[in-house]
C-alpha cells in the first residue's frame, strides 16, 4: 500500500515537471514566433522569454589601405553605433590600444560598459586580420541586425574570407532528457520554418541542424546545406539546461 503511495506521488510529480515544462516551451515558441521579420532579405531573429545571452563573432582579412580602414571603421559607427543609439543604447568604438607590432584595438561599449572588442592583426601583404566580439545580456534583439548590417558592410570592402556567427542562449530549469531535447529542438525549427536535416548527440547532450530559405547563408557539410543549430548543454553546478540557438552555425564554445 505503502509503495502504491510512492509511485502515484511520483506519477503527480512528473505531470507536473513536465506541465511546467510544457507551458514554459509554449511562452518560448510564441515569442519565437513573433521574431520572424521581413526586410531588404527575409531575416530569422531568434528570441527567448526573459533575460538570455547573446554572442555575436566574426572574422575575415582586411586587404585594404590605412585609408580605407578608416572608412571601414567610420561606417561601423555609422551604420550599427547610431542604429544603437537610436535605440537609445548609447553605443561607442573607442580605440583601446596601438602597439608597436601594428596590432590596433578598439573596445565596444554599451553605456560606458565594454561588451566587445574589434581587434586588427597586421598580416602578410599589408593586409590585417579582423577579429570582433560582442556579449550581451539583453531581452531584446540587439546583435542580430548588427549581423545583418556588418554582413552588408563587409561586401563593400576590401574584405575576403567574411564568416560571421550569431547565437542566443536561454536556460531551462532542470536536466532535460535527450527526447525532451529533441522535442524542444523540432518544435523550434517549426516554429522558424526550419527544415530538420539531421541531429547528432554528444554524451547526453542534443544537437540538431537544419535549413531555412530565409536565410541566404548556408555553410555546407555533410552533403548539406546549414544555416540554423540548436544545441543543448546541461549546466551541472546550476543543475539546468542551457539550449543555444545559432546561426549559420554554433561557432562557439558551448
Amino acid at each position: 500500500m505503502k509503495l502504491h503511495k510512492i509511485l502515484s506521488e511520483n506519477k503527480k510529480i512528473r505531470v507536473l515537471l513536465f506541465l511546467t515544462m510544457a507551458l514554459w516551451l509554449w511562452v518560448l515558441i510564441e515569442f519565437l514566433g513573433n521574431q520572424i521579420i521581413k526586410g531588404k532579405d527575409v531575416t530569422t531573429v531568434m528570441d527567448f522569454a526573459g533575460v538570455r545571452e547573446e554572442v555575436l563573432e566574426a572574422s575575415a582579412q582586411f586587404k585594404g589601405t590605412d585609408k580605407e580602414l578608416e572608412q571601414y571603421l567610420a561606417q561601423i559607427e555609422e551604420r550599427v553605433v547610431l542604429m544603437g543609439n537610436m535605440n537609445q543604447e548609447k553605443i561607442s568604438i573607442i580605440k583601446a590600444s596601438y602597439d608597436m607590432a601594428g596590432k590596433q584595438m578598439y573596445q565596444i561599449k554599451e553605456k560606458n560598459k565594454v561588451c566587445g572588442e574589434l581587434c586588427f592583426y597586421p598580416a602578410e601583404n599589408n593586409s590585417y586580420l579582423l577579429k570582433l566580439e560582442i556579449k550581451q545580456k539583453t531581452k531584446e534583439n540587439k546583435l542580430y541586425p548588427w549581423k545583418e548590417k556588418l554582413d552588408e558592410l563587409a561586401a563593400e570592402y576590401p574584405i575576403e574570407d567574411w564568416q560571421s556567427y550569431f547565437y542566443t542562449s536561454c536556460p531551462i530549469d532542470g536536466k532535460l532528457t535527450k527526447k525532451e531535447q529533441e522535442k524542444v529542438g523540432r518544435e523550434i525549427f517549426k516554429q522558424l520554418s526550419v527544415k530538420q536535416l539531421f541531429s547528432c548527440q554528444l554524451d547526453e547532450m542534443v544537437n540538431l541542424y537544419g535549413n531555412t530559405e530565409k536565410i541566404e547563408e548556408q555553410i555546407h557539410t555533410n552533403d548539406n546545406n546549414i544555416n540554423m543549430q540548436v544545441a543543448f548543454v546541461y549546466e551541472e553546478e546550476k543543475q539546468r539546461t542551457r539550449c543555444y540557438i545559432g546561426t549559420p552555425i554554433l561557432n562557439h564554445e558551448y
